[in-house]
C-alpha cells in the first residue's frame, strides 16, 4: 500500500522501533493479534490476556463441563464472587470495610515493587530500568508500609505504632 503522491512507504515490516528496548513491528503485531476472540485469546477487565484453549487443555472435566462456551466458567466465577461480597459486605460496618480495602491495596504496595525490581533485574542491561527506579521502589514500600503496619498494629494489638 502506497501513501498519496505515489511515494513508497520508508516502513519496513522488521524495523527496530526503539534500540534500548529492540521491540520490532513483527512483535508488536503478535502482541496486537492477542486480544482478538478469533485467536481464541480475549481480555477480562483489567487482567491479562487469557487463552481458552491453553485453559481447556488443564482439565478433561473442566473441557467436559464447558462444552466448548467458556461463559459458564466465567459466569460461575462471577456469581460466587458476588455471594462472597454479598456475605463479607455484612460482616463489619462500612468505614471498617473501607479501611480494610485500602490496606489490602497497601499490601499490594508492598509487594509489586519488590516483583518489578526482580524482573527488572532478568531483563537484557539495555532494557533494564535505571537506579533510581529502585530507590523509587523501595521509597514507596516504606511509605505504604508505614501505613499498612500502623493498620495492622491497631487491629491486632488495639494500640497503633505511632499517633497523629
Amino acid at each position: 500500500m502506497q501513501p498519496e503522491g505515489g511515494q513508497k512507504s520508508s516502513r519496513q515490516p522488521h524495523k527496530v522501533i526503539g534500540k534500548r528496548y529492540a521491540i520490532n513491528s513483527t512483535s508488536l503485531q503478535k502482541l496486537a493479534s492477542l486480544k482478538s476472540p478469533d485467536h481464541g485469546s480475549f481480555f477480562l477487565s483489567g487482567a491479562a490476556p487469557v487463552d481458552v484453549r491453553r485453559a481447556k487443555a488443564v482439565s478433561p472435566r473442566l473441557r467436559a463441563w464447558i462444552a466448548g462456551d467458556v461463559r459458564k466458567a466465567y459466569y460461575t466465577l462471577a456469581i460466587l464472587f458476588i455471594i462472597a461480597i454479598g456475605i463479607i459486605i455484612h460482616l463489619a460496618l462500612p468505614t471498617e470495610l473501607l479501611q480494610i480495602s485500602a490496606n489490602m491495596a497497601n499490601f499490594a504496595s508492598l509487594i509489586f515493587p519488590f516483583v518489578l525490581i526482580y524482573l527488572n533485574a532478568k531483563l537484557p542491561k539495555p532494557a533494564r530500568a535505571r537506579w533510581w527506579s529502585t530507590v523509587i521502589l523501595l521509597a514507596n514500600v516504606v511509605f505504604f508500609g508505614f501505613f499498612f503496619f500502623n493498620f495492622v498494629s491497631l487491629k491486632m494489638a488495639g494500640q497503633p505504632l505511632v499517633k497523629f
